[in-house]
């Protein structure tokens, strides 16, 4: 439940964006501005004793408020002239205001994250990313389906020429009961098989669908990925299919009758303190047993799973002359691949706290904040320059979650503001991928059937105990 906020509180009025509906509008800044404001909301809220003797803090947090709403608002409305752009551009002009929906809990590069558009046209979603990476994958998994008899073809996207944006058909939660778990047991076997020969990760439970009864990436831009370490355990848990703990896996995941996933937030407890509060989020992506409802485990169905790991590999090594000038025509030098310099949820941790009621107007304690979020570590082989610290810091003020790049034919870390850090990889991205493709030999299966066995074999139990330090 959302609740009503006072924008006009902060001199804030409502933006209105032209072809786009106004309760939608209101209802995406509501979302967005709730972690903001309501924690502040509720202290004011709160018993008048707690707050005896705090006029100034009172005044100091309304004006740190006000600014950063004003310029939340700002980057909102970009953001959303931009959508209104992008559908005009797509599918030509529309007679009504158009409905849509927020989709993600964060946000990047100026407020931007993907929508559900309501157009007569169809439900889509709005992506602002590059296209190319879908493309790739589309166009690889086109081909591996006329090899190994199945269709693991993605949904069609309609991508902008500038590669600003693309569109996809809205895929709805699958509660179908028509579907082959073999088949779909296959395909995923396939689908992990070719996450590993094209470089991907980031492929977390949100980011993988049921379509059609059969397993779909649906955000594939961390792809021809860099690794420091080439070994097939640290690839292939990397992607994200695979995990090193199930539970967090997008082929185990998602169970939450034995591991409840959770969205967090900020809430004024009875106390008096400030806490999170935890409301469990539901998986809809993963397909379950007919005869139980229950989530499929793959680990039941590993000899097909292996099957179609097994044979995608092994198309891949005849059809590597194929498959790199797939990637030799798509993947241009500007061809853009999400770079992690660290965890979402590490800044996630970092925007929460930011919007604590005790840090505002006080520098001292937004420096210690800060000064904590700089020791702490990164995925980068060298710790992170003072361009892309600054930058980081930047986007979480602003309230997004830091975003970056590297070109396929480029070296360089790459953000929203411009370059800031040339990285010490071996090679850039597209030369490295092609290299990848050229070298890959069925002599891996035997390695690879080791990480995979391995990661079928954790039980609930281990999962559940391993998670018992994180709390």
């Amino acid at each position: 439940m959302i609740p009503e906020l006072d924008l006009s509180r902060y001199g804030v009025e409502l933006p209105l964006i032209a072809g786009l509906d106004p309760g939608s509008v209101k209802r995406l800044l509501a979302e967005d501005l709730t972690n903001i404001i309501l924690p502040t909301q509720q202290l004011k809220n709160a018993p008048g004793a707690y707050l005896q003797g705090l006029a100034d803090w009172e005044m100091d947090s309304d004006a740190y408020i006000a600014d950063v709403v004003e310029k939340r608002i700002h980057k909102l409305t970009n953001f959303l002239s931009k959508v209104s752009l992008a559908v005009m551009q797509t599918f030509g002009a529309h007679s009504e205001p158009l409905a849509f929906q927020n989709l993600a809990e964060d946000s990047h590069c100026g407020a931007q994250r993907p929508l559900l558009i309501h157009h007569p046209a169809g439900p889509h979603v709005a992506k602002f990313a590059d296209p190319r990476p879908y493309m790739l994958l589309a166009e690889v998994l086109r081909q591996l389906s006329q090899g190994i008899g199945i269709d693991m073809t993605p949904p069609p996207m309609i991508a902008d020429p500038g590669h600003r944006w693309y569109f996809l058909p809205y895929l709805a939660p699958f509660k179908g009961t028509a579907y082959d778990l073999d088949a779909f047991m296959f395909a995923s076997g396939a689908l992990t098989a070719a996450a590993y020969c094209l470089r991907m990760v980031d492929l977390h439970l949100e980011n993988v669908l049921v379509w059609k009864g059969l397993p779909v990436i649906i955000d594939p831009e961390c792809m021809l990925y860099h690794f420091e370490s080439e070994d097939a355990p640290t690839r292939l848990r990397n992607t994200g299919l695979l995990s090193h703990d199930h539970h967090f896996s997008a082929l185990r995941g998602g169970d939450t009758s034995i591991t409840p996933m959770f969205s967090m937030g900020l809430n004024l407890c009875r106390d008096g303190t400030l806490g999170y509060y935890k409301s469990v989020k539901d998986n809809t992506n993963r397909i379950k047993e007919p005869s139980t409802g229950r989530l499929a485990d793959p680990a039941d169905y590993r000899d097909i799973f292996l099957a179609g790991y097994e044979m995608t590999i092994l198309w891949f090594e005849r059809k590597k002359d194929l498959v790199g000038d797939i990637i030799g025509t798509i993947v241009e030098d500007d061809f853009r691949i999400r770079f992690l310099v660290r965890k979402t949820r590490h800044y996630a941790s970092v925007i929460h706290t930011l919007n604590l009621p005790c840090l505002f107007g006080h520098e001292f304690w937004i420096n210690g904040v800060k000064n904590g979020f700089l020791s702490s570590g990164s995925f980068l082989e060298k710790r992170p320059i003072e361009a892309t610290v600054a930058a980081e810091w930047g986007d979480m003020t602003a309230r997004d979650v830091p975003y970056f790049w590297v070109q396929a034919g480029d070296n360089t870390l790459c953000h929203h503001t411009g370059p800031v850090q040339k990285l010490t990889l071996k090679a850039n991205a597209k030369t490295q991928a092609l290299l990848g493709i050229k070298t890959l030999s069925g002599n891996c299966l035997g390695e690879h059937r080791q990480v995979l066995e391995s990661f079928f074999n954790q039980t609930a139990t281990e999962g559940a105990a391993r998670l018992q330090k994180f709390g």
